[in-house]
């Protein structure tokens, strides 16, 4: 007898440590049939989320699993920080510190029968690293651009890599367009020769030449809204970008100990080229790198660009701020915010 009562309780801590659905399915021949459910096992049960993390798909499992009382309403006991969708237990952020967050599986028709998960929210990057530029810029900078594998290194013979570039993003619209290696014909990928017979590679990425920042998909990344960035970055404005350019441009500095820090700073913010690219009304040239600022002007829907000149080679070409049509346009993202070292750790 004993030995069976340690077999149940051993299957039922099982149950419980699953951190997938999936786990559970060897049990179900050992799973009560019928009535009404008495049990929720929500995936994954536990893990840690930092605001670089991908939200995993929630999930769950009913037990009895062909119980008629399958229906869920997905709950966070702190929305304020992490929400989810009731319906379709959908995660999304909201304004992040450290923090327990317990996201809850609620039967529709018995509310005294749940599964929880338990989340660990990290109000630090995880996958990306930071760079703490306050004393330069009065900012913390991310250290490559959204999407990106790599942290630009001017030894890097390839400084067009994919890797280094990151995803390309439509202004206000927070799905990057097609995101391939270069080479090849994939979507931003390929050479071009230009007319001295110079060929380069460069970016033909997939963009939507139609995209004006509105519709469904779009996000006004000037008001705080939803960006490509982590949780409590965001894209930096007109004026943090001027800052930036004073800064890496050696012209404004007459010793050579400023000079050497302007030239640091410059190589620290690693901006990779954007390539050679088609755009409604011209091409860019291919050696600047290009990156999004959040000032935009809704009426002509014009939106200002940090253009790194000779962001490859490493000049001393100081780089500049230009506001373009941002129809069908599609560039880089890089991600900053303010406060205090508590505020990113």
């Amino acid at each position: 007898m004993k030995k069976v009562i340690f077999l149940l309780l051993s299957m039922i801590a099982m149950f419980y440590a699953c951190d997938y659905a999936g786990d559970i399915k060897d049990y179900k021949e050992d799973l009560a049939e019928g009535g009404p459910v008495n049990t929720i096992l929500v995936s994954p049960s536990a893990f840690t989320l930092y605001v670089d993390s991908e939200f995993p798909s929630m999930s769950y499992v009913s037990v009895p699993t062909n119980t008629v009382d399958s229906v869920v309403v997905w709950s966070s006991d702190t929305p304020e920080v992490l929400d989810v969708d009731p319906e379709t237990g959908e995660l999304k952020w909201g304004t992040v510190r450290n923090c327990e967050v317990v996201i809850s599986a609620t039967s529709a028709t018995r509310k005294d029968v749940k599964g929880e998960c338990r989340i660990t929210v990290r109000n630090t990057v995880g996958v990306y690293k930071y760079l703490d530029l306050r004393a330069e810029l009065g900012l913390f900078v991310i250290d490559r651009n959204m999407g990106a594998t790599m942290v630009f290194d001017k030894t890097v013979t390839n400084n067009m890599a994919a890797g280094l570039k990151g995803n390309y993003y439509h202004w206000g619209n927070n799905t990057p367009v097609a995101n391939g290696e270069f080479g090849g014909d994939d979507g931003r990928g390929g050479y071009y020769t230009y007319p001295n017979e110079q060929t380069l590679l460069g970016g033909y990425p997939e963009f939507d030449p139609s995209w004006n920042a509105e519709g469904e998909h779009f996000s006004d990344w000037s008001q705080g809204g939803e960006t490509p960035c982590p949780g409590g970055w965001r894209l930096p404005t007109k004026e943090e970008c001027e800052k930036i350019i004073y800064m890496t441009n050696v012209a404004n500095f007459n010793t050579q100990q400023e000079k050497t820090a302007a030239r640091a700073l410059r190589e620290k913010l690693g901006v990779a080229m954007s390539g050679y690219q088609r755009i409604p009304g011209g091409n860019w040239q291919w050696q600047h790198g290009m990156l999004w600022t959040s000032t935009w002007n809704p009426e002509t829907k014009k939106v200002w660009v940090l253009w790194a000149t000779n962001s490859g080679d490493w000049k001393d070409d100081p780089w500049e701020m230009k506001e373009m049509e941002l129809k069908g346009i599609a560039i880089a993202v890089r991600c900053v915010r303010d406060g205090n070292v508590e505020d990113v750790e």
